[in-house]
């Protein structure tokens, strides 16, 4: 299992940086793990998801809408 940076999951995403803190933050990133104060992606289920189409994660921005 390899842990990828937020900066090289941004990379793969092709997004910012600050976006995938974002996704993070939201939930909608699968596969983050954190270590202390360091936030890792792990590749293989981000690949997964990615090659899955990058569907949102159950309760995504829906859960954010409804407040």
């Amino acid at each position: 299992m390899k842990l990828l940076t937020v900066a090289e999951t941004a990379a793969i995403c092709r997004q910012t940086v600050d976006q995938t803190y974002v996704q993070i933050r939201e939930d909608r990133l699968p596969g983050v793990v954190r270590i202390g104060r360091k936030i890792l992606v792990r590749e293989d289920s981000l690949f997964a998801w990615l090659e899955s189409g990058g569907a949102a994660l159950p309760g995504g921005w829906r859960k954010a809408a409804a407040r």
